[in-house]
């Protein structure tokens, strides 16, 4: 499959996000393919929705994986931590990215950006 790379954004989201779990990927290669740390924060939306079947209410769950990429390993530990300690404070996290493709979204900020703010609130 080839990389699509963007040549020129015409529209960004803002996402707010309470993450439900955090993983860290190590830098790699898998199938020919170069691969980048990256920190995957996964959040979870829960909804009711009527079904018209069985006339009741279920309760179901919609779940997105926003990819931050990272330039070594070591930053990827320290992106984890941090936001594994705004996940214990009940702090959102906000960034920018395109529309889920796949139940995925690449975030445009990468670790740097996050572990600057972070610097900052000391």
């Amino acid at each position: 499959m080839a990389k699509s790379e963007i040549i020129k954004p015409g529209y960004e989201i803002s996402y707010l996000v309470h993450p439900d779990f955090i993983k860290t990927r190590v830098a790699g290669e898998y199938q020919g393919n170069s691969y980048k740390s990256a920190v995957t924060i996964t959040s979870q939306t829960v909804y009711e929705q009527f079904n018209e079947q069985t006339q009741t209410t279920d309760i179901k769950k919609s779940e997105l994986d926003f990819e931050i990429s990272c330039d070594t390993n070591s930053k990827a530990k320290l992106l984890s931590e941090f936001i594994r300690r705004e996940m214990e404070s009940h702090r959102p996290i906000l960034f920018t990215a395109l529309l889920p493709y796949d139940n995925k979204v690449k975030v445009f900020e990468d670790a740097d950006h996050f572990l600057n703010l972070h610097s900052q609130k000391k």
